[in-house]
């Protein structure tokens, strides 16, 4: 039997959807980030270089997130309107938040999308999200050059 994805504690007001639906305490996560996105793109002092880069790390998390949700709707069904409630994220500049990230997209995918070919396009889609975060943190370094 293939292994699909463990399930996350309920969300906020006992929400048993997270359990049904394990993605969307990862999308939690990512909704987070998207807001510190928003709040460094504004707050930046490196230049517009920097500050378009971060306009290009929102689409990709918007378009990672959607892809991998509407996957996961595919197999669990369709979410509630309650159940997304962003986590904060901590990180203060542009490269410890894409190490953040990364940090976040490899624990989800150890303990959720090692085996069984049930989760083979979820795993293509991290994958793809992985490349694409290694190539953003090389070139948020090149801004601060």
């Amino acid at each position: 039997m293939d292994t699909f994805l463990s399930p996350v504690p309920p969300m906020r007001g006992g929400s048993s959807q997270a359990s049904q639906n394990p993605m969307v305490g990862f999308i939690c996560l990512l909704e987070g980030f998207k807001s510190k996105i928003k709040n460094l793109h504004w707050a930046t002092t490196e230049g517009m270089p920097e500050h378009e880069e971060y306009d290009s790390l929102y689409k990709d998390i918007h378009d990672f997130e959607d892809d991998i949700q509407e996957q996961s709707m595919g197999m669990y069904g369709q979410i509630r309107p309650d159940v997304i409630h962003p986590i904060e994220s901590d990180s203060i500049d542009s490269i410890s938040l894409v190490d953040s990230i990364l940090s976040s997209v490899y624990s989800f995918y150890q303990n959720n999308l090692v085996e069984g070919i049930a989760v083979a396009g979820l795993r293509s889609s991290f994958d793809q999200f992985i490349g694409q975060m290694n190539k953003r943190k090389y070139r948020f370094n090149l801004c601060k050059k």
